[in-house]
C-alpha cells in the first residue's frame, strides 16, 4: 500500500464483520488484516462499515479489498512455484457441512470435482483430493449460503479450515487442534 493510500484511510474507519446472523468488531483496518492473516477474514467475509447495513464481500470493500489483492495474488504465485517443484499428491479430507437446504445439487457437485468422494451422513462427506483445505474451502464457500457453514478437516496432515462456525468455535478449535 503506497503512503498515499494510507492517507486516504481515516484511522477512524472500522469494520464489523457478519457471521451467520452474529456481527463481530468493530475492527480497524489493521485487525481486520490481522484477521485476514489468521484466516479469520476471507474474501468472501461478510463485512460493513460500522453502522452500515449493507453487508458485502470483504474482497468487494475498497480499503479491505486491498488486503487480499495483494496478499493472495502472491500467496498463489508462491503455492503455484511450490507445486510444480513437487508432484500433487492425494490427501483424505472429511468435510462436516451444515446447510439450510438438502437440495443444493451445485455444492455437491463441486464437492464430487474435487476428487473422489463419497457422502456418508446428511452432513458429512470424505473425499480425496490434491487440494489443500483452504483450497477446498474457498472453492465451496461461494456455492453456499450466508447461515451455512463448513469444517475441512485434512486427515492426512492434520489441517483444519472452516467457514461460518464464528469466533466461539474458532477458539475452541484452535485449543484441540494447535
Amino acid at each position: 500500500m503506497t503512503s498515499t493510500a494510507k492517507a486516504e484511510t481515516p484511522k477512524l474507519d472500522r469494520w464489523e464483520m457478519k457471521i451467520g446472523r452474529s456481527v463481530y468488531g468493530p475492527y480497524t483496518r489493521e485487525e481486520m488484516e490481522s484477521l485476514a492473516t489468521q484466516g479469520l477474514l476471507a474474501p468472501h467475509s461478510r463485512i460493513a462499515k460500522q453502522g452500515s447495513t449493507n453487508w458485502n464481500r470483504a474482497s468487494a470493500d475498497p480499503v479491505i479489498g486491498e488486503i487480499f489483492g495483494r496478499k493472495y495474488r502472491q500467496g498463489a504465485e508462491e503455492g503455484k512455484d511450490q507445486s510444480a517443484a513437487n508432484e500433487p499428491q492425494a490427501t483424505n479430507f472429511a468435510l462436516f457441512l451444515e446447510i439450510a437446504s438438502d437440495s443444493n445439487i451445485d455444492l455437491f457437485q463441486a464437492i464430487r470435482n474435487l476428487g473422489p468422494s463419497s457422502r456418508i451422513s446428511r452432513s458429512c462427506w470424505l473425499v480425496k483430493s490434491d487440494r489443500t483445505a483452504g483450497a477446498i474451502r474457498n472453492a465451496l464457500v461461494p456455492l453456499m449460503a450466508n447461515a451455512d457453514s463448513l469444517l475441512v478437516v485434512d486427515t492426512s496432515k492434520s489441517k483444519l479450515a472452516w467457514f461460518n462456525l464464528g469466533p466461539e468455535a474458532d477458539s475452541k478449535i484452535r485449543k484441540v487442534w494447535d
